[in-house]
């Protein structure tokens, strides 16, 4: 019992929030199934995923522009690979590539599922011809006028949680450096510190390097979403920077010069926040990694979905089967980047799958037709949106996926084919995560750590004062490429260097974050118990360094 009461108390805590994308998904399967036909449906599934997207953004309107010529792309490229087989493998290969390598977000890896899926459900149900095409576009692009719609509506009227902008969370900092300031300035007078005042002091400085772990988050989201190459959001790095500055200032407060020289660089820069409005010319920062890896996790991943989907999705192809793209659809969800969490995947995958089965045949047995089913549907989406674990959503995605597939059909034979296609594609993923470019959340840290080392001589070469430090005046570009050296220079233009300091610590930040969630996913033993410990080493040596460009600046 206490299961169904668990289960109960789930839905009751995110019900509010799945009423939204339920509404959406529902308009969109209306309005495309009515207007464009039942083949251009199946957008709502990946358009309501990107819906979610745009309401946790702040600066939503570009990443829509990006998310609808994304799927143009998938459209044309599944419009092509259904020729023939060749330009099915051809392009697949292609697509699935590109989604895994490039499109796929390095530090937080969970954004491909959408592309993926517009990829293999357009190929799942092709259009004829050009006309076709054109109407799969047309349902493409009214789909994202309604999530436009929903997306802008409720914020113009206020309604829903108000996201904090990057601004407020600048602002923040500046008032817990300031309290930080008067705690380090009347130390001297108190004589010697209680343990109260310590553990303030420590909570500030933890507080403070939270509130600059969440701006380069969105400092970052911004850049990747941005269309144009310049904007207003990179001049806020330079407080992200000074934080950092002053964090460690106010932990060696101790030193001479040091409270002096954090109440002048706050005054300074508190004064800049307040006064100065940024403009628009500001270069977007490039914090990738495209160097080609193979220890990179995009490489690995990439070249394991090449080499497994796309065979499955010629079989498909080839087969002429009904559901054979089930396969593929299987096969896709379960086989995530870290071969770490294969078997938890797989087994939520399978157990979801089955309760989905068992649940689809009571109901489309008991209520048969096509508007009941719709109504199963509609009901289906809305536990998927509030649903709180992955094995459930699976349940709820079987019926929603099943309820107007299976109208005219005989029922057994479609469950059992869906039952089959998931065992198959579970066997298919848990043989390619363990032995087809396998990635281990260990070495993946280990990769990043050698990256942490990187930049930290990196922004050795821009910050000693000593003029030997780069004796070939070499200016360093963070670029497409990676660590690059790609112009001499009789001197360095400070603008290029500022800019490429800022990508090296706004990177520095992702990294450190994109550690601590690959350290929490592995097992208590395996778990790196100091991690936080060098980080905080890391950070503070980083911050010496960008200490001695604002002391030249």
């Amino acid at each position: 019992m206490h299961y169904i009461k668990d289960w109960f108390l789930g839905i009751k805590h995110s019900a509010k929030g799945a009423i939204a994308p339920t509404i959406v998904a529902a308009l969109i399967f209306f309005v495309t199934y009515r207007f464009f036909g039942v083949e251009n449906s199946m957008i709502a599934p990946f358009a309501t995923l990107s819906y979610l997207r745009f309401t946790r953004l702040n600066h939503n309107l570009d990443c829509m522009f990006k998310h609808v010529m994304i799927y143009i792309v998938m459209a044309v490229l599944a419009y092509v690979a259904c020729i023939n087989l060749p330009l099915c493998i051809i392009v697949n290969a292609l697509g699935l590539f590109w989604i895994a390598y490039i499109l796929i977000d390095e530090y937080q890896p969970n954004n491909y599922f959408a592309s993926g899926m517009a990829l293999m459900f357009f190929q799942l149900a092709p259009t004829e011809g050009f006309s076709g095409l054109g109407m799969r576009i047309g349902a493409l692009a009214v789909s994202f006028v309604i999530i436009f719609l929903f997306v802008t509506i409720p914020m113009l009227l206020g309604l829903g949680k108000k996201k904090e902008t990057l601004s407020e969370m600048i602002a923040r900092g500046f008032v817990n450096c300031r309290k930080q300031l008067a705690m380090a300035e009347s130390d001297p007078a108190a004589g010697i510190l209680t343990p109260e005042n310590i553990a303030e002091r420590e909570r500030l400085r933890n507080e403070l390097d939270a509130i600059n772990q969440q701006s380069c988050m969105e400092i970052y989201a911004y850049n990747r979403s941005a269309i144009l190459p310049r904007g207003k959001t990179s001049w806020y790095c330079r407080f992200v920077l000074v934080f950092q500055v002053l964090n460690y200032l106010f932990i060696t407060q101790n030193k001479e010069g040091h409270i002096e020289e954090a109440r002048s660089l706050l005054d300074q820069f508190e004064e800049m926040f307040r006064t100065e409005t940024p403009t628009a010319d500001y270069k977007k920062l490039r914090v990738r990694v495209n160097r080609p890896d193979i220890r990179n996790f995009r490489l690995r991943f990439a070249l394991r979905l090449v080499l497994i989907v796309t065979p499955c999705i010629a079989f498909a192809y080839q087969s002429g089967f009904d559901n054979a793209y089930w396969l593929v659809i299987s096969v896709f969800f379960m086989m995530i980047p870290y071969s770490d969490e294969t078997g938890t995947r797989v087994k939520q995958r399978i157990t979801g799958t089955i309760c989905g089965l068992v649940i689809c045949f009571l109901l489309f047995t008991v209520f048969p037709g096509f508007n009941a089913h719709v109504v199963i549907m509609m009901i289906a989406n809305f536990l998927i949106y509030s649903a709180s674990g992955y094995g459930a959503m699976v349940s709820y995605i079987t019926c929603s996926a099943l309820a107007v597939q299976t109208v005219d059909i005989m029922l057994l034979p479609v469950l059992g084919e869906r039952l089959l296609y998931t065992l198959i594609g579970a066997v298919i993923a848990l043989l390619a995560n363990r032995f087809v470019f396998p990635i281990r959340a260990r070495k993946q840290m280990d990769f990043l750590e050698e990256m942490l080392g990187r930049i930290r001589y990196k922004l050795g070469l821009f910050s000693p004062e000593d003029p030997d430090a780069d004796p070939d005046r070499t200016v360093y570009l963070l670029q497409s490429g990676g660590f690059v050296k790609k112009e001499k220079a009789s001197r360095l233009d400070e603008e290029c260097i500022h800019h490429q300091v800022d990508q090296l610590i706004i990177k520095s930040y992702l990294i450190s974050y994109r550690l601590k969630t690959l350290n929490a996913t592995l097992p208590p033993d395996e778990q790196v118990k100091d991690l936080e410990t060098r980080k905080h080493r890391y950070m503070m040596f980083m911050a010496s360094l960008l200490r001695r460009q604002f002391r030249r600046s």
